[in-house]
């Protein structure tokens, strides 16, 4: 499982009408799909819109497939060490009505942190930034 960023480039009212266009039948197979992953839609700069999500490669490839299928720019990045290993991740997001999500994505990134770090990520943590960088949830995981 990972945890990944995606932004498009497009507002919320930009994919409502780019979702008028596609058939029904895949936006269908798309939106049944999402109910086996947990992910959050947020708002970011110039109210473009994006998503976090927690799931498996498979999923992700079927969403890239259907954004590129229908010419739907966007950026896709997997933060999911970033999450295992402490790192900063741009949290202060809003909603569709412009309302500070910056909770819920944290919330969502700790969900992935407790449910999907094993022993090798904190081993790779330790690799990359030392022992010193260790947390209790670390240390945790470890015993």
């Amino acid at each position: 499982m990972k945890l990944i960023e995606v932004k498009t480039e497009l507002t919320r009212l930009e994919l409502i009408s780019k979702f008028e266009t596609i058939p029904l039948i895949e936006l269908d197979v798309i939106f049944n799909m999402s109910k086996y992953f947990d992910y959050l839609d947020f708002t970011y700069t110039q109210e473009k819109s994006g998503f976090f999500a927690i799931m498996a490669d498979s999923y992700r490839e079927r969403i890239e497939y259907f954004l590129q299928k229908n010419s739907i720019n966007y950026n896709y990045k997997d933060i999911s060490k970033d999450i295992f290993f402490d790192n900063p991740v741009e949290s202060d997001y809003t909603d569709d009505d412009g309302e500070d999500i910056s909770e819920k994505v944290k919330d969502l990134f700790l969900k992935y942190k407790k449910n999907h770090t094993t022993q090798d990520d904190v081993l790779d943590k330790i690799l990359e930034k030392g022992v010193d960088s260790l947390t209790d949830f670390d240390k945790n995981i470890l015993k």
